[in-house]
């Protein structure tokens, strides 16, 4: 490998490195913007929290966009909007379950149940 040839994959990997970093530092932004805690049980854990649509449609906006980090300051812009909410992980797939936002999957007690279309 030439020297050049080291150069280039270094750049890249730092390049990924301020990338990952970037997003990182706009989730925690949105994070603080929402509060910084579970609106349901409060946990405050960063790593569980979730951004979470009030009425539903989080994946479609999120597919819309870019890259997460934008979606991420859409999310500050819009904080004080009543638009989001920040959930723990489990307190959101317990809201998915009582608003059955399950997909294509209707969750029953015993399992999951395929829908028909």
């Amino acid at each position: 490998m030439s020297p050049g040839e080291k150069q280039s994959e270094r750049r890249i990997e730092m390049n990924k490195l301020h990338c990952k970093k970037y997003g990182q530092r706009k989730r925690m932004e949105a994070i603080a913007a929402l509060g910084g805690k579970c609106s349901r049980c409060g946990i405050d854990d960063w790593r569980v929290l979730q951004i979470d649509h009030i009425t539903g449609g989080g994946n479609r906006k999120l597919i819309r966009t870019i890259c997460r980090s934008k979606y991420h300051g859409v999310v500050v812009a819009e904080a004080q909007s009543g638009t989001y909410q920040l959930l723990c992980a489990n307190c959101n797939w317990i809201k998915r379950y009582e608003l059955r936002e399950t997909g294509n999957y209707a969750v029953r007690p015993g399992g999951l149940d395929k829908r028909k279309k």
